[in-house]
């Protein structure tokens, strides 16, 4: 009895020593899985930046491994343009690409001198293809002349500045209103706290994230407001020999209640950003206007009652 005892007590360690070395296994195994992904995942992610083995025939391997390569993502592709651009601009002026001609009359020049001067720079910094090079030296071509064209019709150049200048103040309003849209949202700003105004916030972070609904700022002469800054002593030293102003053109179909919503988000705006609007903005809701119209999905409330569709 003793025997058959001592047996099956050896017997049930030996099944729980095998049940917790299975266990282990498979835990390992599970490790050993997971480490697998994260290294996979890693040289996915890192296959553009790292530098190809040495090999017999390196120019044919790292042919073949551009050849083969993924798109550029946004990030990789503006670091390696900016790279390119900077070579570019430290090469001999005889390298130069010649913006007074169009691409097609150099691209031959462009592709056995330039090319080849570009990737002795570049060394193996980055992996790329050689149309993905051409393409950023088109590119760069392409708005330097069109730079070089415009200087050459001085209205076309002014004009070309006005849009740009316009572009821009409208970029920076549109994001001085959604930090202040953000604050009022934080502090519960009074004016959305309003019953009125409860059931607009929604509407209103669609609204500020769009460009159609935010007012132009256009520089202009004016002779008189920019005496009157003058006086007031607020008028930039930078414009003091000039007579431009700017005048905030009005949206006429946008509603009252709109038109207060947002220039309280652009004060409120203002008040948390370091750096304040040096320029003052010129308003005049009935001389200042312009004809746009609402955006399709502009919101009932947004659109002035008095509006009429053309």
């Amino acid at each position: 009895m003793s025997g058959d005892y001592g047996r099956e007590k050896k017997h049930k360690r030996n099944e729980s020593r095998e049940i917790r070395n299975q266990e282990e296994i498979t835990e390992l195994r599970s490790i050993v899985m997971e480490l697998t992904d994260k290294i996979e995942e890693l040289h996915r992610n890192r296959s553009r930046t790292r530098i190809p083995s040495a090999s017999p025939d390196t120019s044919a391997s790292i042919k073949k491994a551009r050849n083969n390569l993924e798109p550029m993502n946004k990030d990789y592709k503006k670091v390696f343009r900016d790279d390119v651009v900077n070579i570019l601009k430290s090469l001999d002026a005889s390298l130069q690409l010649d913006y007074k001609n169009r691409y097609t009359d150099i691209k031959i020049y462009v592709i056995q001198n330039v090319i080849l001067a570009i990737k002795r720079a570049l060394g193996e910094r980055f992996h790329y293809t050689d149309t993905e090079l051409k393409k950023v030296l088109q590119n760069y071509h392409r708005h330097q002349r069109d730079t070089y064209i415009l200087s050459l019709n001085p209205q076309k150049q002014k004009a070309n500045r006005q849009r740009t200048g316009i572009n821009s103040r409208r970029k920076d309003k549109k994001e001085r209103r959604q930090r202040g849209l953000k604050r009022m949202i934080d502090t519960k700003d009074q004016m959305l706290t309003d019953l009125e105004f409860s059931n607009l916030i929604k509407d209103l972070r669609e609204i500020i994230n769009d460009s159609n609904y935010h007012s132009d700022e256009v520089s202009e002469t004016d002779e008189e407001e920019a005496q009157e800054e003058k006086n007031m002593k607020i008028r930039p030293s930078r414009n003091e020999n000039t007579n431009h102003v700017l005048h905030v053109y009005d949206k006429k179909w946008r509603s009252q209640r709109l038109r207060i919503l947002l220039r309280r988000a652009d004060e409120v705006g203002e008040a948390t950003q370091n750096l304040k609007i040096v320029r003052k903005r010129w308003y005049d809701d009935q001389m200042y206007i312009d004809n746009s119209k609402p955006p399709r999905n502009a919101p009932e409330w947004a659109i002035s009652s008095s509006y009429q569709s053309e």
